[in-house]
């Protein structure tokens, strides 16, 4: 079985992230009429939460594992086949898992992902695929991808490359203008560890020096302290009010006002 690193984005989203061959017991994955749910690995299932309990919404195949999340659209990943499955409204596309980082474009109907760098022709370079066609574009592009809002493309690199991959810098590129990639946030701790809103608009990053929110629109940074339990990655509310950080063993959520 393939050693993968999955980047959750949506959100046009989170990639939020792990490398490792199996998913985390707990994992945020998106919104389903406007409420976070998360993927349960002990029930295979997608659950949202309340305050003292969990709802199952959908229950999965063993070793069928839901990434993204966005209504009636999911991407999920087989660790059985190797294979990613893209369910929208109307139809499902296969994918094979030659990629080490994707995220779905809901609006326009593209899979982005970040090629394996063992490839010999495009190592590590974001590609984006039609996904009715099956049309291949390379970018030109070098990162993992995380994010994709429009024709902005959110991305991350190792800040010193190396076994081990941490610790990570992340990137913003927009398509439309013949500009380098501006770097959001440098030395991000673990790739677990950082979260992106639905719109783009506003990113968390940690670091042992810094925890913030940024806004990628303005640059402007506010410094937090989040509550500790960091081993689950936060996530933005739906509203882009708020950085909502939650553990699914207590059932703690502690939610911080964004004011950039």
């Amino acid at each position: 079985m393939k050693k993968i690193i999955i980047f959750i984005v949506f959100i046009s989203s989170t990639i939020l992230s792990f490398s490792q061959k199996y998913p985390p017991p707990y994992l945020y994955v998106g919104f389903v009429d406007s409420q976070p749910v998360f993927s349960e690995l002990s029930s295979k299932s997608l659950i949202s939460i309340t305050e003292t309990d969990t709802i199952i919404i959908k229950k999965y195949p063993e070793l069928l594992f839901p990434l993204q999340v966005l209504d009636n659209n999911e991407v999920l990943y087989n660790f059985k086949n190797e294979q990613y499955t893209i369910n929208t409204q109307y139809k499902s596309y296969q994918i094979e898992n030659v990629y080490s980082s994707i995220t779905y474009d809901v609006k326009n109907n593209y899979l982005y992902a970040t090629v394996d760098i063992l490839d010999e022709k495009h190592p590590k370079e974001i590609v984006r695929i039609n996904l009715e066609t099956q049309e291949k574009e390379f970018l030109g592009i070098v990162g993992y991808v995380q994010k994709v809002v429009d024709n902005k493309i959110f991305f991350c690199l190792e800040s010193e490359p190396r076994e081990g991959n941490v610790p990570w810098d992340i990137y913003l590129v927009d398509l439309n203008k013949k500009e380098s990639a501006k770097l959001i946030f440098k030395r991000n701790a673990l790739i677990n560890n950082f979260a992106f809103s639905k719109s783009g608009k506003y990113v968390y990053a940690y670091n042992p020096k810094v925890e913030q929110i940024i806004n990628s629109e303005t640059g402007e940074k506010q410094d937090i302290k989040g509550p500790g339990f960091s081993e689950e990655s936060p996530f933005f509310s739906f509203d882009n009010k708020y950085l909502v950080f939650y553990d699914p063993y207590s059932f703690r959520t502690v939610k911080i006002k964004i004011k950039v």
